[in-house]
């Protein structure tokens, strides 16, 4: 019964948001097969079987998951691909290539480019007073945009070991002092 347990444990992705944003994590291959969102010092632990993700979070703004329609294409555009070229000898190819660059668009992780362009025009509107408020608003948005990118890894995951995402943007701290977001563990 215990070796169970560790087997079921070991067959596991765990995610703890160590940031101060409400983040977004989603496990894909090809496409997003698990996802939702984390707050501020939440952590889940998705039972996903022993096999290879690619773990991705970014900041979520209210209405950024990824939609079943992503998921389903996910699957369905790799899987017709494959039976199309068994089928025709590789022949295909050719002509399955832009429905293949078309997919790889429409499934590609979201980014946050939206909120940091967001950001530049609140932060435009708010400091054309001179060089010097123009100088700060760049750095502002440079430090915005630099914590705020979506991390990416992928590889064996569902180990039963945690992936803390650290970093990003901090309530209590000047922006100079924001660090990138980033995986440990």
């Amino acid at each position: 019964m215990g070796n169970e347990q560790s087997m079921e444990e070991n067959a596991s992705v765990r995610i703890a948001n160590q940031t101060e944003i409400p983040l977004v994590y989603v496990l894909s291959m090809p496409g997003p097969l698990y996802w939702g969102v984390l707050q501020p010092g939440e952590r889940v632990t998705r039972q996903t079987g022993r096999v290879w993700f690619t773990v991705t979070c970014y900041p979520y703004d209210g209405h950024n998951e990824p939609s079943e329609e992503q998921r389903i294409l996910g699957i369905l555009i790799p899987t017709a691909a494959a039976i199309i070229l068994a089928a025709t000898g590789g022949a295909a190819f050719a002509a399955a290539t832009p429905v293949a660059g078309t997919a790889a668009a429409a499934l590609a992780p979201l980014t946050t480019s939206a909120m940091v362009n967001a950001a530049a025009a609140v932060a435009g509107a708010a400091g054309t007073v001179g060089g010097i408020a123009h100088s700060l608003q760049k750095e502002f948005v440079d430090a915005a945009t630099r914590c705020l990118n979506k991390v990416e890894k992928t590889g064996h995951y569902a180990n039963g070991d945690w992936i803390h995402v650290r970093g990003g943007i901090k309530h209590n701290e000047p922006y100079s002092a924001w660090k990138p977001m980033r995986f440990e563990g």
